[in-house]
């Protein structure tokens, strides 16, 4: 975990980028930092200090329908976002119910995040 000082004309968006190399995980940061962020992640007062939380590392949960495992989806990467990324890692089919212990993966290489982003928006658009 580390600290940052804001600086003017910065957000939450920009700093996912420059510690993550992925501004999509701006949900990380804000949400270790709602207290001192307040409700509007765009609004961040310069000179205030933040915690970048290390990228999770990976972690096994017990689930038992696919709301529990949409929750521990949001609660570890901080947004919904992976959801299809942690169905495929694990070998499930688009639509699961999935019960039993679920694998949430390592946040890491950023090359294949984004693809499983694309293949997510793809796969929403057709319905």
């Amino acid at each position: 975990m580390r600290r940052h000082r804001v600086a003017e004309g910065e957000d939450v968006f920009m700093l996912a980028e420059l510690y993550y190399g992925d501004w999509t995980l701006w949900e990380l940061i804000y949400e270790a930092n709602r207290e001192v962020i307040g409700d509007d992640p765009e609004a961040l007062t310069p000179g205030t200090e933040i915690v970048i939380p290390d990228l999770p590392q990976g972690e096994t949960v017990e689930v038992e329908d696919d709301v529990r495992l949409m929750e521990e989806v949001r609660r570890y990467f901080g947004s919904y976002v992976f959801y299809w990324k942690v169905l495929k890692e694990n070998g499930l089919p688009d639509d699961p119910t999935p019960r039993g212990q679920i694998h949430l993966p390592k946040l890491g290489n950023r090359k294949r995040l984004r693809k499983a982003e694309r293949l997510r928006w793809r796969y929403l658009s057709r319905l």
